[in-house]
């Protein structure tokens, strides 16, 4: 158990974006710092992501020092990271409803035109927060614009043994995952309950189901049947094909890459 370490660390500041590599990041209740904060609504304030629109893989985001980058065939545009004359509005996502606020008028339009679609984009706002109930402790959380859960863990000897399985390897980016660990053998997060890294504290809540988002090439935008085939055969339960596992942050904290994993049960 002693091996098992923190492979590599990921936020997704848009969802259903490129993600960014972290040295070390910030761990909170709702998700890592900046992780999940903002999204793309259509004109009924429903969420977009790529399983109905593959090209939302090709946006690149960056962080610089007061906004986030967001970056797009050559061209970008800058979102202030702290925007405050925000309109608010419902949006949904998945069974949840709540307010978030809309950047600008902008924004809006430069997604819009290249996404060819009606568009307005949101931020997370810390006075409205997104509620979710469970059956398990802690029984009720925060989490932000993540599809249900505030953090995805993978090992990667989970991927390699897949990649061993298919004709053409798949990159782990596709599976979207916050921290990947090294260490533990294929699969072997499955049985975690709680754990450390760094200053902080997790636990386990599902196994994560996998959706067609697995079988969009992250590079070229381009959808096909694997790994998502594949993975059917062996990772089954019920109608569901699961992959990962969603976590909970219970004791907020400062975590790195390389980090040993511990007190995991």
């Amino acid at each position: 158990m002693n091996k098992a370490r923190v492979q590599s660390l990921w936020i997704y500041p848009v969802k259903s974006m490129k993600g960014i590599q972290l040295s070390e990041a910030c761990a909170t209740s709702e998700g890592f710092e900046h992780d999940r904060r903002w999204m793309l609504v259509d004109d009924k304030g429903t969420f977009m992501t790529q399983r109905e629109h593959a090209q939302l893989a090709l946006f690149e985001c960056q962080l610089g020092h007061s906004s986030l980058i967001v970056s797009y065939e050559g061209d970008s545009i800058d979102i202030p990271l702290n925007y405050r004359d925000h309109e608010i509005i419902n949006v949904n996502l998945w069974q949840s409803s709540f307010k978030a606020g809309v950047v600008s008028k902008e924004i809006n339009s430069w997604f819009s035109e290249r996404l060819n679609i009606d568009l307005r984009f949101v931020q997370m706002l810390p006075e409205h927060k997104r509620r979710r109930s469970i059956t398990k402790s802690p029984y009720r959380f925060d989490v932000g614009m993540a599809d249900g859960y505030p953090y995805l863990l993978l090992s990667m000897e989970s991927v390699d043994l897949l990649n061993s399985k298919l004709e053409n390897s798949v990159d782990i980016n596709r599976f979207r995952a916050n921290i990947i660990v090294s260490g533990v053998g294929a699969h072997g997060e499955d049985g975690w309950n709680e754990y450390s890294i760094g200053d902080a504290f997790f636990k386990n809540i599902k196994p994560c189901p996998r959706c067609v988002v697995v079988t969009i090439d992250q590079e070229s935008g381009e959808k096909g049947v694997e790994p998502l085939a594949t993975m059917s055969k062996y990772r089954k339960q019920g109608r569901q094909v699961m992959f990962g596992v969603n976590a909970v942050c219970i004791k907020e904290g400062i975590l790195a890459a390389g980090d040993t994993i511990n007190n995991h049960k």
